[in-house]
C-alpha cells in the first residue's frame, strides 16, 4: 500500500497545528471550542489558560468532561517523558516532576497515562500552552545541566542555547510523526536578519553598521533562529488576530514576511476554521456536542502514590509468575529402531505465556 489510492482514508490525517497569537486573543478558547465540538483534549498548561477554558465551557458539562487539565511549570520535561514513554507515563502532580518511588510521598497525586491508547485515538488532541513556556523550561534545563544560574547567566552563553536547542528539537522530532492531533499555542515575535556590508571584515564590524535584510514574524522559541525553523514540524501554521471591530480571525495564508500556511490557505472568522473543521467535512461530521469522552477511565487517571506502588508490586508478581520456567518432558520411553532408549527427561525450558 504505497500509492495514495491504496491508503486507508477511514480516519483523518492528524492535524498538527502551531497556533500563534498575542496574549488574550483567543488561543485557549480555540482549543476549548474543539472540546465543545466533541473532541477530547489533554490540556497541558504552563501559562494561564484555565480561566479562558472554564469561561468558554462554563455552561457545557459534557465538554468539561472531555478536557483533561494538567498544570505544570516544567512542560519541556513533561512532554519529553510523555512522548517517549513506552508502557506507562507517570508524573507526580504534587511535586510537578516525573514520578519516582524514591522521592514521592504516599499521599502525592500521580498522573498515570497509557500512551498506547493515545496513539490509536483520532478523537484526541494534545494541547500545549505554550511553546514559549516550553522554550523557557528547556533553557532552565540547559542551565541546570551546565551548573549555571540563569539569573547570572550572560546572554552570550551559547552553551545554554545549544542544550535548549537539542531539547526542543528532540520534543519536536518525537511529536512530528504522532498519529493523534496536536495543537501547540505560541506567542509571536520578530526575527531580524542582518548582513555585513561588502568589503568590511568581521572583526571591524559593529551592530549599527550591519544592513537589515529581512524582518520575519515568527513564534517565540529558545532563540529567534529556532523560532524561524519551528513551523517545519507542523502541517498547519496559523495566526489568530483581532480585526478593527474586535472579531477574531484565523490566518492560514503564506507570506514572505511571516511564517504560516496550511491546507486552508485563507483568512476566515475563527468559527469557520475551527479545529474540527480542519479535519475535513466528512470527518468533522462525526463530532457533536454530545460525544462521550474518547478516552476510557484507565487511559488517563490520577491515583495516590501509595496505590500506584501496590499496583506495581502486583504487576511485578504477575510478571514473575508468568515467566516461571516450565518443564516439558519427553515421552516416558523413546523407541529408535524398535529399541527403547531410556527414561523421560526434560526436553527444554520455556516461559509461560
Amino acid at each position: 500500500m504505497t500509492t495514495l489510492d491504496q491508503m486507508d482514508t477511514s480516519t483523518p490525517d492528524p492535524v498538527h497545528l502551531l497556533l500563534i497569537a498575542k496574549s488574550k486573543v483567543g488561543k485557549s478558547t480555540y482549543v476549548a471550542q474543539a472540546a465543545k465540538d466533541g473532541m477530547t483534549v489533554l490540556y497541558l498548561d504552563a501559562d494561564n489558560g484555565l480561566s479562558a477554558i472554564r469561561h468558554h465551557l462554563k455552561d457545557n458539562v459534557a465538554a468539561q468532561k472531555r478536557v483533561h487539565y494538567i498544570p505544570t511549570t516544567h512542560p519541556a520535561a513533561f512532554l519529553t517523558a510523555l512522548l517517549s514513554a513506552r508502557r506507562y507515563f507517570e508524573w507526580n502532580l504534587t511535586k510537578d516532576e516525573k514520578y519516582s518511588k524514591f522521592t514521592s510521598a504516599d499521599t502525592d497525586q500521580i498522573l498515570k497515562i497509557d500512551p498506547n491508547q493515545l496513539l490509536q485515538n483520532h478523537r484526541f488532541i494534545l494541547a500545549v500552552d505554550s511553546w514559549t513556556s516550553c522554550a523557557a523550561d528547556a533553557m532552565e534545563i540547559g542551565a541546570e545541566s551546565l551548573h549555571v544560574d540563569m539569573e547570572k547567566a550572560d546572554k552570550a552563553n551559547q552553551s545554554i542555547y545549544g542544550v535548549a536547542f537539542l531539547k526542543l528539537n528532540r520534543i519536536l522530532q518525537i511529536m512530528q510523526p504522532m498519529p493523534f492531533h496536536i495543537c501547540v499555542l505560541a506567542h509571536g515575535t520578530y526575527y531580524e536578519r542582518y548582513e555585513k556590508p561588502i568589503g568590511v571584515t568581521a572583526e571591524n564590524i559593529k551592530q549599527k553598521d550591519m544592513l537589515l535584510k529581512e524582518v520575519l514574524e515568527i513564534p517565540i522559541s529558545s532563540s529567534r533562529p529556532h523560532g524561524a525553523e519551528l513551523p517545519k514540524y507542523f502541517n498547519h501554521v496559523a495566526w489568530l488576530e483581532l480585526d478593527r471591530v474586535g472579531r477574531v480571525k484565523i490566518d492560514f495564508t503564506r507570506s514572505y514576511d511571516r511564517v504560516g500556511g496550511g491546507p486552508p490557505n485563507r483568512v476566515a472568522p475563527v468559527d469557520e476554521l475551527s479545529f474540527v473543521k480542519l479535519l475535513g467535512a466528512k470527518n468533522s461530521a462525526e463530532f457533536n456536542s454530545d460525544s462521550p469522552n474518547a478516552l476510557g477511565s484507565d487511559v488517563i487517571k490520577t491515583i495516590p502514590a501509595s496505590e500506584l506502588q501496590v499496583n506495581k508490586q502486583a504487576d511485578a508478581s504477575a510478571d514473575t509468575q508468568a515467566s516461571a520456567p516450565v518443564n516439558v518432558a519427553r515421552p516416558a520411553k523413546l523407541t529408535i529402531g524398535g529399541k527403547a532408549t531410556g527414561v523421560s527427561r526434560p526436553l527444554l525450558t520455556r516461559s509461560k505465556k
